[in-house]
């Protein structure tokens, strides 16, 4: 029934997929909605993790927790899946085109703390959106395009596409750690090192650990997550950094900054398997990854 105010599709797999009911679309619209998300964005549908708002529901929405929705990955795919535009780069015509229809997006609470999301470098990042929406609703699904007619992707020069990987990571802006994650502790709470190159542990007596780097330098610390922070960032950058002198907020920028590449690493594998299968996808990425002032791709991904 086309009036239904609560239609749902069902499947001979006892699947059902939500219609949503605003008359502002079309049913065969709304049809449509039911019938192209693939499954794992349909589990979140069925657990209210996900539902469509009317325009006038979204009005009392925070409006940087709704446009932040849509800088993550998996906010710019369900627009895809519903959506044959694009949404504009610009904030205030992006803003004006979600308006426009009933749109699904996370709860009121979840767009409130994506809201509060703190900028960097003047931009909002992807990853960290994709990072706090997993906080809330576990692991995002992984949903590539399809088509009617499915072809093998066409292959390209890996000259070519080592390139093209290089500019789509530059354009992503991969987060410096630690700068990036200390804008809410106090300087009079951190602690700068200096040190040249590869440090490594040479001694620990109880919480006290000695480090070393390639000058032979020492440095000595206290707490064995504050020295593998260190070890960490000597492996790709040198001079002076700064950490918490407390270890436990070390730790929680640390992982929060592990997190976000993680995130940034499985985007630009989706992306470079547009181009070449898996299986060839896979050294290519990690060729890309390696030239950027990051912790190495294998040693990141081992954690």
């Amino acid at each position: 029934d086309s009036d239904d105010a609560d239609a749902i599709v069902s499947y001979s797999n006892e699947t059902r997929r939500p219609v949503p009911s605003e008359p502002q679309w079309s049913f065969g619209r709304r049809l449509l909605a039911g019938q192209v998300m693939p499954e794992p964005i349909f589990k979140l549908f069925n657990s209210d993790q996900i539902r469509f708002f009317s325009p006038e529901e979204m009005q009392e929405f925070p409006v940087d927790g709704i446009l932040n929705f849509f800088e993550s990955s998996f906010g710019q795919t369900l627009w895809r899946l519903l959506n044959e535009k694009k949404l504009p780069t610009d904030r205030t015509k992006r803003l004006a085109e979600i308006n426009k229809y009933p749109t699904p997006l996370p709860s009121v609470e979840v767009l409130t703390t994506l809201a509060n999301l703190r900028p960097q470098k003047g931009q909002i990042q992807p990853a960290a959106v994709d990072q706090e929406l997993e906080v809330w609703l576990g692991p995002l699904p992984e949903v590539k395009a399809t088509s009617a007619k499915k072809t093998a992707p066409k292959e390209k020069k890996t000259s070519d596409t080592v390139d093209e990987l290089t500019d789509w990571i530059k354009k992503e802006e991969i987060p410096l750690f630690p700068d990036d994650f200390l804008f809410n502790i106090p300087e009079a709470d951190q602690t700068t090192y200096s040190f040249a190159g590869q440090l490594k542990i040479i001694d620990t007596f109880f919480n006290q650990v000695v480090l070393t780097d390639q000058n032979q330098n020492e440095i000595s610390v206290e707490g064995t997550s504050q020295a593998e922070a260190l070890v960490l960032l000597s492996s790709y950058r040198s001079g002076k950094v700064s950490l918490p002198q407390d270890e436990a907020e070390t730790i929680v920028i640390l992982e929060r900054y592990l997190e976000q590449l993680r995130t940034l690493q499985k985007r630009l594998l989706q992306h470079a398997t547009t181009t070449w299968p898996d299986k060839k996808a896979a050294p290519l990425v990690r060729t890309v990854w390696n030239k950027f002032p990051v912790p190495d791709y294998d040693q990141l991904f081992r954690r």
